[in-house]
């Protein structure tokens, strides 16, 4: 079954957040900060949704779609203070944390592969998806993925997806996705993959204005 998250998920979000990503930013700063923080702002969010698979009443995976992903992420870091203190308490068993917090703050910079480019800032975007180790390989994800872009496309004609996962970048392929860019974090870079609804190229989604180098807060 196929259905939005609830409040009532949140401990298997948490669960298979970190199951499924241990080395993802957010994981490392623990199951309290995943259970207490993020997913309650997350969920009750209306600028965002959630898509999860359940069978017999356990969770295998979800998708966070955020309709404006710079707007989701601001959101999260508006406690920053909480945020602060999760970083310091995990930055205290595993000190690379640090490093990769302050190539966040410091911010992003998108090099695109297009000569008319999109202003990503305008764009929806792929923000989270993890499957449950357990069940990977089963088709779950690129079926949770279809359901969330079904309803974002009902509104917006692309979507965007970003991982430095050669695994994901494969999954993103396979489901309809193209590579658009490189977004540099420090000495992290992220491939940029796009979908659009429109099946007439990239038009629907270009801009003549937008600067081929974006410089852009961490999402």
């Amino acid at each position: 079954m196929f259905r939005h998250a609830n409040s009532g998920d949140i401990p298997a979000l948490a669960g298979i957040h970190r199951e499924a990503l241990p080395r993802d930013l957010l994981p490392r700063l623990g199951a309290s900060y995943l259970r207490r923080e993020f997913y309650p702002r997350v969920l009750e969010w209306d600028g965002a949704f959630t898509i999860v698979n359940e069978e017999d009443g356990r969770l295998n995976g979800f998708c966070i779609f955020a309709r404006d992903g710079d707007s989701l992420t601001r959101r999260i870091m508006q406690k920053k203070f909480t945020i602060a203190r999760h970083l310091l308490l995990a930055g205290l068993k595993d000190r690379s944390l640090f490093a990769e917090a302050a190539a966040c703050l410091r911010g992003f910079r998108t090099s695109l592969f297009l000569d008319r480019v999109m202003d990503l800032r305008s764009l929806p975007e792929i923000y989270l998806i993890a499957t449950s180790p357990a069940c990977q390989s089963r088709g779950i994800g690129g079926r949770i993925l279809e359901r969330g872009i079904r309803i974002l496309f009902r509104e917006h004609s692309c979507c965007l997806a970003k991982t430095s996962s050669d695994r994901a970048r494969q999954f993103y392929l396979r489901n309809g996705f193209v590579e658009v860019g490189i977004e540099h974090r420090g000495s992290r870079s992220l491939c940029i993959l796009l979908r659009r609804r429109n099946a007439d190229g990239l038009r629907s989604c270009e801009t003549d204005t937008t600067p081929v180098q974006q410089r852009n807060g961490c999402g």
